[in-house]
């Protein structure tokens, strides 16, 4: 049995990498693609289990595609965008997406300056642990990365 099939279509490389780095860790096989066209062959040629859907997309954004995807297909949409307001979500949602997920660095953005509680709290649960991906480790404790050679 292989593994879920997660298509992410993110214009933020960074963002896009981490996103896969963390579903790949979790066992999911992951596709990446920049723009909305990209995504809709993804999707129409590796029949993704789940898609994750940004809204700000260069050529084709995030809305029309997941009116797209939901016209040609069953496969659960996730919006993933900073965008909070109520509207944006609901556009989402009218669009065919089955969830709506604000991004954790749009709420970062948000906390007031100086503000380290939540910075802290997260530190406390990764204290000594220890991240391997390919030939990169991580210790987050010790903070080192250390690659293979």
């Amino acid at each position: 049995m292989r593994p879920a099939r997660v298509l992410v279509v993110e214009d933020d490389a960074d963002l896009a990498r981490a996103m896969a780095l963390e579903l790949e860790h979790g066992g999911y096989e992951v596709r990446l693609e920049r723009d909305g066209p990209g995504g809709l062959r993804a999707e129409r040629d590796w029949t993704p289990d789940l898609v994750l859907l940004d809204l700000g997309l260069p050529s084709l954004d995030g809305i029309e595609v997941c009116r797209r995807l939901r016209a040609a297909t069953p496969v659960p949409i996730v919006i993933v965008t900073a965008r909070e307001a109520v509207e944006e979500r609901v556009r989402g949602l009218d669009a065919g997406a089955d969830d709506y997920v604000v991004q954790a660095v749009s709420r970062c953005r948000s906390w007031p300056r100086g503000c380290v509680r939540p910075l802290r709290r997260s530190r406390m649960h990764l204290e000594g642990q220890r991240l391997r991906v390919g030939d990169l480790a991580l210790d987050v404790g010790a903070r080192t990365v250390r690659r293979r050679r």
